[in-house]
């Protein structure tokens, strides 16, 4: 309804300018972020999120939060590389290095690592990354699989395996069928096929 719109658009801005005038206050920070990232304003969270995540004892799962804004919430093997800022890719990958070193068994930290690795060119580090994760329970859940699959092709298809990345994106497109990415990548895994 619109006066449910109104206000909530009302907080945000609220929630914004207060975070101006107290640009180091760690949980305005971080609840600025929730709201953006809530609005799928993924350009809007990322400077509350930096605040947030510079805590000592900032939260996993923001810096996970964090990982996924900056690339406006896809696998970032999946924007094509002109499309990534080098930057981020960075940024990304410290960001989930500290994640690791609290928690070393993080799956969604574990896979993002492998696909920002992926997607910065460090091609067999990720295999090697991806091929652990496929061992692993999750390979059979369908919130992962279909992401498993697809960082599996993509990196495949960058070491030029032909053969391993057509069949992952093939696993990946009927995991994800609705994925447009995953559908294009399946293409290109296609013709580097013939």
């Amino acid at each position: 309804n619109l006066f449910e719109l109104k206000k909530h658009a009302q907080a945000a801005a609220f929630l914004r300018k207060s975070l101006e005038k107290w640009p180091q206050d760690y949980a305005l920070a971080a609840l600025v972020a929730e709201n953006a990232l809530a609005e799928g304003d993924y350009t809007a969270a990322i400077p509350a999120l930096e605040i947030a995540i510079t805590h000592p004892g900032a939260a996993n799962e923001i810096k996970l939060k964090y990982v996924q804004a900056l690339f406006g919430g896809h696998n970032p093997l999946m924007i094509p590389a002109e499309a990534l800022n080098p930057g981020n890719l960075h940024k990304a990958e410290a960001a989930l290095h500290t994640v690791l070193e609290k928690l070393p068994h993080s799956f969604a930290a574990q896979l993002a690592l492998a696909e920002v690795m992926g997607a910065a060119g460090k091609s067999a580090e990720a295999l090697e990354r991806f091929k652990v994760l496929m061992e692993t329970p999750q390979i059979t859940l369908p919130e992962w699989r279909g992401r498993l699959y697809a960082g599996l092709g993509a990196v495949a298809d960058a070491l030029e395996m032909k053969e391993i990345a057509l069949a992952a994106m093939k696993e990946a497109a009927q995991a994800s069928p609705e994925s447009v990415s995953v559908a294009k990548k399946l293409a290109e895994a296609y013709l580097h096929a013939d």
